[in-house]
């Protein structure tokens, strides 16, 4: 049977990660004034490279499944930023009040308490989640606005939630190869380089 994505991460814990916002911008500059013309395209999106702790031969086996599992980039999988677990503010449950279109940066939200420029939450689930973060701090009562980055890209409805603890994105691989490193005290070092999955 095969396997159905996307998958979860596996549970090693993370050493550390390089993550990034990508933005799709053109840029002119006149030759006269030097005065530069930005354009902004719609495209944008995560990227992030995870690297995982040391792990024993054992240890590694579930990493390498998950791995060749994927299928390169073929397979997805669930991932958030690993420190953020719950928002810096106040508040536990935020719904959309009003439907959200492909890229859109504001929502309109009902909620109870207050979320904080930087917090992150999840729209949507499986290969439709999306990682998003708010870029002002805001009180959500009824019908606040909150302004997100990067834009929908998926739509919601309204009475959708914002999943505020642990979220997570889909993501996928950024080549279809895969490998790890083994030294000679037979530990396993793993670097995974991945986009999200749009």
């Amino acid at each position: 049977m095969a396997l159905t994505y996307p998958l979860n991460f596996p549970s090693v814990g993370v050493q550390g990660m390089n993550m990034r916002l990508i933005r799709v911008n053109a840029v002119t500059q006149s030759p006269f004034t030097l005065k530069p013309q930005i354009f902004e395209h719609q495209g944008t999106r995560w990227e992030a490279e995870i690297t995982l702790p040391p792990l024993t031969d054992q240890e590694s086996r579930v990493v390498q499944a998950f791995l060749t599992g994927l299928k390169g980039q073929v397979g997805t999988f669930l991932f958030g930023n690993p420190l953020h677990t719950s928002p810096y503010g106040t508040a536990t449950t935020v719904t959309l009040s009003a439907n959200a279109s492909i890229g859109d940066d504001e929502l309109t939200c009902n909620g109870d308490g207050t979320l904080l420029a930087g917090d992150y939450f999840q729209l949507g689930s499986g290969d439709d989640a999306r990682i998003h973060q708010v870029v002002e701090d805001v009180t959500v009562g009824t019908g606040s606005t909150v302004k997100i980055e990067p834009p929908v890209r998926a739509s919601a409805n309204s009475g959708d939630s914002l999943v505020l603890t642990n979220p997570k994105g889909a993501w996928r691989l950024t080549t279809a190869d895969v490998e790890w490193a083994i030294n000679n005290a037979s530990i396993y070092g793993f670097t995974i380089p991945c986009v999200e999955a749009l």
